[in-house]
């Protein structure tokens, strides 16, 4: 009789194992890759417009990339320097792209032009209308349009640029401009607290909201005539400006500055006018003592001192003359607030044109004449 002798298998378990954690590796490696390369945030952001707008949505950020991963590549197409920036982040890095606001895209890293479809656009298009109600500034709108928006009696409610300070009116008549009144005692403190307590015929930036409209306007403060609202301590009504074509619609150039400083514009505005308009530009800061928009023109503007310039009453071109292409010779009338009073001042500016900002800048040294006795 014989006996059937077991067998012992033994299983290697060593290729599984590693098997397995290879499968491990491979998959954690995989899921660290994605946490670290999907896009977690979206922000767009126009330095124009001082504003942006961020989307933390997980399906319109999966949407929005897969719309410009599957975008298709083209070239030759002008990109404005104020367009709007797209950011993408993950954790490993940040895209960045430029929108031209209408069919393109810019890659900034690698220099590809992307085409935007329909649904991609949609996005951009909420993008901008998202920074436009977020932004500080207002559109430029003509001044036939305005009226129609801000009629007799309505009211409106006014934001000074440089200083947030905000204010309700009434409008109560004016033809080619708005003359408006403040509805009340706590608004025209308002209204004086942008000029200090003292209000007067400088112009300031100002946004005016009507309804859901923002429009850029230039206020001059003092008030004059018959004011039809009691009880505001006003005694008198003040003029609301805006953009307009007509050459008797009051808008000079002191007024055009403010209203492009309303919109976030002044750059632009610059960017347009003459060597010549760019002189009397300089000197209707100085005399409005508008500091910001000032910076935009000189070379130095690191150097400028607002307490120096509030110490001018007023300064007005009285003459120029051209000595070289860019370089003119000013005479100018000084009002100082400690003396004198209608100072002429012969002074010289020397202006540059900057291709970087696409404008002309005058070198500061011509400021020195003109405040030179302040102290």
């Amino acid at each position: 009789m014989w006996s059937k002798t077991s067998r012992v298998v033994y299983i290697d378990t060593r290729w599984l194992f590693l098997k397995v954690l290879v499968a491990i590796i491979a998959f954690t490696t995989a899921i660290t890759y994605w946490n670290w390369t999907r896009v977690t945030e979206i922000k767009f952001n126009s330095n124009e417009m001082e504003a942006q707008w961020i989307i933390n949505h997980p399906k319109t950020i999966r949407q929005i990339c897969s719309g410009i991963k599957k975008a298709k590549k083209t070239a030759g197409v002008n990109f404005p320097s104020d367009g709007i920036q797209v950011s993408l982040y993950s954790k490993m890095e940040t895209r960045e792209y430029l929108w031209n606001g209408s069919h393109y895209l810019l890659d900034k890293k690698t220099g590809n032009m992307i085409e935007v479809n329909s649904n991609l656009k949609e996005y951009f298009e909420l993008a901008a209308r998202e920074i436009k109600k977020r932004s500080p500034f207002g559109e430029i709108l003509e001044w036939e349009e305005v009226k129609k928006l801000f009629e007799i009696n309505n009211k409106a409610l006014i934001r000074e640029i440089d200083t947030g300070n905000k204010f309700t009116v009434i409008r109560t008549g004016g033809y080619s401009h708005a003359d408006i009144e403040p509805l009340n005692r706590e608004d025209t403190l308002r209204l004086k607290a942008i000029y200090n307590g003292t209000i007067n015929w400088k112009r300031r930036a100002v946004v005016v909201e009507i309804g859901e409209r923002k429009i850029a306007a230039s206020l001059t403060g003092a008030p004059h005539g018959e004011g039809k609202i009691d009880n505001n301590d006003l005694h008198g009504k003040v003029g609301l400006y805006f953009f307009s074509k007509e050459k008797n619609s009051g808008v000079n150039l002191s007024h055009q500055l403010m209203i492009w400083k309303a919109a976030g514009k002044t750059k632009k505005y610059l960017q347009q006018i003459s060597p010549e308009e760019h002189i009397i530009a300089i000197f209707t800061a100085i005399d409005q003592q508008d500091l910001k928009s000032l910076k935009f023109m000189l070379r130095q503007p690191e150097e400028l001192k607002g307490n120096e310039l509030e110490q001018i009453i007023g300064v007005t071109v009285t003459g120029m003359k051209k000595k070289d292409p860019l370089i003119y010779d000013v005479t100018v009338s000084v009002s100082l607030k400690k003396g004198p009073y209608n100072q002429k001042r012969y002074v010289r500016v020397n202006l540059h044109k900057e291709s970087q900002m696409g404008c002309y800048l005058a070198d500061n040294k011509f400021m020195d004449k003109v405040i030179h006795s302040v102290y």
